[in-house]
């Protein structure tokens, strides 16, 4: 099943919690096809592992989100608001919950950035929403790795750590390197294990991407690449137009 809005497996296009409101027919419009003649700026360097027209589809939702096409929706906390009227005024409780819910949505999908583009590189697959019958985000396609990639170390409830850890000890025990992969972890600090099973791996974005890729400085090189490629171009339209 593939949502002809986003074009990404596992929903429809009318299942709300991907997109809520009237945001199909943005999102539509935000998400055109990435033409297979884009042209390749001079100043992009991860041609050789990462073609630029990959970085750009996968950068699709997030610049999604930050032209307004991907809203998720909240609860609103009616006893948080009551407490803190007589702190705050309405408009600055509103201006905080939409500076909250686009934070919300970016991190969902930075997180869905890092598990396509490690399932970009060469030799590894994404499988999206599980594709293999479990929670596994990506693999080696011939099968030796198995990757489970969270954006933040806390960003799993301990339900689903439970799971994850079930499926890669599930990897292990089929003879595939189980990796759960933690990309924005504290820096000068252990890596968090979270109770994963010994046979499971934990690594931050620099590791994942260094033994994916086998570039030492692939995380940085693609962080900075992308900051290239948003000061260069401020819409998805214009990053497929090539107008800077």
């Amino acid at each position: 099943m593939k949502c002809s809005i986003c074009k990404e497996e596992g929903h429809k296009a009318n299942n709300k919690k991907f997109h809520p409101d009237d945001s199909a027919a943005k999102v539509q419009k935000a998400l055109i096809e990435v033409p297979p003649t884009i042209k390749t700026p001079p100043w992009y360097t991860l041609e050789d592992i990462l073609p630029f027209a990959t970085l750009v589809t996968h950068m699709r939702g997030l610049y999604a989100v930050q032209e307004g096409h991907i809203k998720p929706k909240s609860i609103t906390d009616t006893t948080l608001r009551a407490f803190r009227s007589g702190f705050d005024t309405p408009e600055d409780l509103a201006n905080e919950n939409r500076a909250r819910l686009r934070g919300k949505a970016f991190e969902q999908e930075t997180g869905k950035f890092h598990q396509n583009i490690l399932g970009s590189l060469p030799g590894y697959k994404s499988l999206p929403n599980g594709g293999n019958g479990t929670s596994i985000d990506v693999i080696k396609t011939d099968g030796t790795v198995s990757i489970e990639v969270a954006n933040r170390n806390n960003s799993k409830s301990h339900g689903g750590l439970q799971f994850v850890a079930r499926n890669l000890q599930a990897a292990h025990d089929k003879g595939s390197r189980a990796i759960y992969a933690m990309i924005q972890c504290e820096e000068g600090k252990p890596i968090p294990r979270h109770k994963m099973p010994k046979d499971v791996e934990v690594m931050n974005g620099q590791q994942i991407y260094a033994l994916a890729s086998g570039r030492e400085t692939f995380f940085k090189d693609l962080d900075a690449m992308v900051a290239c490629t948003t000061h260069h171009f401020k819409t998805y339209e214009a990053l497929l137009r090539g107008n800077a």
